[in-house]
């Protein structure tokens, strides 16, 4: 009905549900509703489409499709206030209806819940739905709110109405769906038998004035195996290098003080001579791969990423750029307690993986470019970044727990 405003058109000709929209337990969902072209006479297709929303890849699900009219819906009838029970009718037990829609696998929470009394006569129905209190302000949201309108539906699951040991059924196919007055809480519902699985629909205010009606809405029974979610994105992920676009270089860089190790450039930062902003380098070489130094090259970047944080106590403090070869044992140590800090104090620490020394350029550009961490190899400056890896069937255990990935 929102789509058909968008395009002059007056009401919902007809809309099957195809499959439902199922809500994933983690995550979320997207939703395409699309509008087809004028056919000539008035209508136009409608469909709904759903993804998951944690995936770009995973194909849309068609859960339903229509048609929208522009021939506007009959004139409601003169408004009659609620005159409570009608006369001649047999209650129904809103309760009994919920014992039943759970014995048939539909299990409704609290906000759904909304059926408060209902009473049979002849092959009408008549029941009085009401949201909770706390979603009485949510109601202006919606031209009919969804709780309302489903709770509208529910004691069409009586015996007294559906017939003893009937299913539960769930609605499928809606002709001549309309909404008048908008924004309600609480609601009057009639629903006439017109044969064997369909129900005529009109809800109307305390007022009796028009909120929705569907001249026809088909049920069809619960079919369980529906409410399967379509198949989680089983997508692994690993890293990858790409070449940094529009890399930055050259001029502005700020002032910037190389060390060759963690201890003289720790150092620079305390006493009096301390360095004030701009950035202090620590450019290592290649070191003997035994585990004593790993453990000193980690002691020692430990203090040099304190004495940064530290520095911070006399006014901002200088960045830090370190420039590790790649392939070394101690480096790497290095590299994931830097990265660590880099989690808990973003901007203040870079790094870089080099195979040689970076040109003055260089080493601007990657300051400029406000990356954490870059990786010089073969000439060229790269970024990390996530790609997903696809899997299929029983290659996923294996991809998941061997090798790198």
């Amino acid at each position: 009905l929102r789509a058909a405003e968008e395009v002059d058109c007056a009401q919902v000709e007809e809309l099957v549900l195809e499959a439902p929209l199922v809500l994933p337990q983690n995550g979320s969902v997207d939703v395409q509703v699309s509008v087809g072209a004028e056919d000539g006479s008035g209508c136009r297709p409608v469909s709904v489409h759903s993804r998951p929303g944690t995936s770009r890849e995973t194909g849309w699900r068609r859960n339903a499709h229509g048609t929208l009219t522009e021939v506007a819906p009959p004139a409601p009838a003169e408004p009659r206030e609620w005159a409570g029970r009608p006369a001649g009718s047999e209650e129904i037990d809103a309760e009994e209806v919920y014992t039943r829609l759970a014995e048939g696998g539909l299990v409704y929470g609290p906000v759904f819940r909304g059926l408060r009394t209902a009473w049979r006569q002849g092959e009408d129905l008549f029941a009085e739905v009401r949201l909770p209190q706390a979603e009485h302000a949510t109601a202006d949201a919606y031209g009919i709110h969804p709780a309302l309108l489903d709770a509208a539906l529910h004691a069409a699951a009586h015996p007294e109405f559906a017939g003893p040991g009937a299913e539960a059924r769930l609605p499928f196919s809606w002709r001549g769906v309309a909404v008048g007055v908008r924004g309600a809480a609480e609601a009057r519902v009639r629903l006439t038998r017109a044969g064997t699985d369909a129900v005529t629909v009109t809800l109307t205010d305390p007022a009796g004035r028009l909120l929705a009606s569907a001249e026809s809405l088909s049920l069809r029974r619960l079919a369980t195996d529906l409410f399967e979610a379509p198949p989680a994105d089983d997508s692994l992920f690993r890293l990858t290098w790409t070449p940094a676009p529009g890399l930055k270089g050259g001029s502005g860089a700020p002032p910037l003080t190389w060390h060759q190790d963690f201890r003289s450039a720790a150092h620079s930062l305390t006493g009096a001579d301390a360095a004030g902003p701009g950035v202090v380098g620590v450019r290592r070489r290649p070191a003997v791969p035994q585990v004593a130094e790993v453990h000193r090259e980690t002691a020692e970047a430990l203090a040099f990423v304190q004495a940064v944080l530290a520095s911070d106590e006399n006014g901002p403090g200088p960045r830090a750029l370190i420039v590790l070869p790649a392939d070394d044992l101690a480096a790497c140590g290095v590299r994931g307690l830097v990265r660590s800090a880099q989690s808990e104090h973003p901007g203040r620490f870079v790094l870089v993986e080099a195979d040689r020394e970076l040109t003055p350029a260089e080493v601007a550009g990657v300051l400029a470019f406000d990356e954490p961490e870059m990786a010089l190899r073969d000439g060229t400056l790269s970024v990390p970044r996530l790609a997903r890896v696809r899997v299929e069937g029983e290659a996923r255990a294996g991809a998941v727990f061997s090798g790198r990935g």
